[in-house]
């Protein structure tokens, strides 16, 4: 069966987000999972902006999926955009059991010599009995030819899935012994919620861990968020430790991914809670403003820092994303997206921006096309939709397939006669039809779909 590929309209690749790991931030994760299973991220190609009119390929990305929709297979390769040539590589295979943990592991290489050569190479375990997750980081060493370890990183979760232990460690070059840099702990209020997180940083002189930072969440009944309040201990260049508390008062009418809050710090002085920064957000039907404000104790005022702009369409999809902020010495700095899509809702270019002060103005510096292919088409029938069913006077047929041209749509009774036909142009991947004034009578019937070399079968009552 030919594969043809398909250019459309897509979301953002995602990228999982694991503390402390950095290397996995490196890991790509598209969010394209299509509910026939058919339509796969085939190739992302980003284009670098030497200026606003020329550009030079900066990044290739290819993807292989399983047929049940998970990612198995990724390849990048990264150009030098100043000479033009070869620069970095990276494969990697997956087997991604959820958005947070998996079996994993990446490749990268640099061009050298005509050649590639291994340099880095990143694992991911994960252990179901023990539901844990282990993320390991190495690098090529070309004199012994061999993988040296650099860095460590476990996690736990708890039967509900809820990450209880985080650790992240390091290798030493000379000796290769560990050396025990960071954990996190966290703890679950009954109803799943976040109740507690503990960071610690580990003493090797010391030999033990010591804590840097204590955060307790406190929630309403209605267990929505009310306040966050943390204790953070740093230590100064002559070994002092310096202690702050900071909290943070939430929106209780406001049950939002990012709610408007008060960020207060704590005053030794006066022994009271001075207001340090807020954040309020202003939400229309398609677009919300989130604007962030820093109190200024001297006119004893709030100051508006940044304002952040998202913009959906009717879809829900993100069209415009932008953020614009102002320094200490008053200078703006910003990043933009925007986002365009194809019929289908998937994300064909993405455009990034960087706010520049001389023009005043949002200047191109990145873009993104993203490339789509269908795989082999087994079964036509799974692509086609009919509603209602049952039907009174009208039929509405949808169609999610790569197959264009001609498509004669038939009317039988359960005798196999006849009853209607229409011939129509399906010129688009994803095609909707109305059949008006059935002028049948009411019973069981069968639609049958006529395009290119290919036939289906749909049944459909009319009452």
């Amino acid at each position: 069966m030919r594969t043809l590929l398909v250019l459309i309209f897509v979301f953002s690749m995602s990228q999982i987000n694991v503390w402390a790991m950095k290397n996995f931030q490196q890991y790509p994760y598209p969010e394209v999972f299509v509910d026939s299973g058919r339509l796969r991220l085939d190739s992302v190609m980003t284009y670098h902006f030497i200026s606003e009119t020329d550009s030079s390929l900066l990044v290739k990305e290819y993807y292989k999926f399983e047929k049940s929709g998970e990612i198995t297979n990724y390849e990048g390769i990264k150009w030098n955009k100043d000479s033009g040539k070869l620069e970095s590589r990276n494969i990697g295979e997956f087997d991604i059991i959820n958005t947070y943990y998996g079996n994993n592991s990446i490749i990268g290489y640099i061009w050298k010599n005509n050649d590639w050569i291994e340099t880095e190479k990143y694992t991911g375990t994960y252990l179901e009995k023990e539901k844990t997750q282990i993320y390991e980081d190495y690098t090529f060493n070309e004199e012994t030819g061999k993988w040296i370890l650099v860095s460590k990183a476990k996690q736990q979760f708890n039967k509900d899935e809820k990450l209880v232990l985080s650790n992240f460690n390091s290798y030493s070059y000379e000796n290769g012994e560990l050396n025990y840099m960071r954990k996190a702990e966290f703890t679950y209020t009954p109803n799943g919620k976040i109740e507690s997180l503990k960071n610690f940083r580990f003493d090797s002189g010391q030999n033990s861990w010591n804590l840097r930072s204590n955060a307790s969440y406190h929630y309403h009944q209605n267990q929505e968020l009310d306040s966050m309040i943390m204790d953070q201990w740093h230590q100064l260049p002559d070994g002092e430790i310096q202690h702050r508390r900071y909290k943070e008062d939430y929106d209780v009418n406001l049950s939002e991914d990012r709610p408007n809050f008060i960020f207060y710090d704590w005053d030794t002085t006066s022994l009271s809670w001075q207001p340090f920064r807020k954040r309020e957000t202003q939400k229309k039907e398609f677009e919300s403003i989130e604007q962030e404000f820093l109190w200024e104790s001297e006119n004893n005022s709030w100051k508006n820092n940044s304002v952040t702009i998202t913009e959906l369409n009717e879809a829900g999809k993100n069209v415009r994303f932008e953020r614009l902020s102002t320094n200490y010495n008053q200078e703006k700095y910003g990043n933009r997206k925007l986002f365009k899509y194809g019929p289908g809702g998937y994300k064909l270019i993405e455009e990034n921006f960087d706010w520049d002060n001389d023009q005043n103005d949002w200047v191109i510096k990145e873009k993104k096309y993203y490339f789509y292919n269908w795989g082999e088409l087994t079964n036509l029938e799974e692509s086609i939709t009919v509603y209602p069913n049952p039907a009174r006077e009208e039929l509405n047929i949808a169609m999610e397939n790569p197959l264009t041209g001609d498509l004669l749509i038939s009317v039988f009774d359960m005798q196999g006669r006849m009853l209607q036909n229409v011939k129509l142009e399906k010129e688009d991947i994803i095609s909707t039809y109305r059949l008006d004034h059935l002028d049948i009578s009411e019973g069981a019937y069968i639609l049958k779909f006529d395009i290119g070399n290919h036939s289906a079968i749909k049944r459909f009552v009319r009452y």
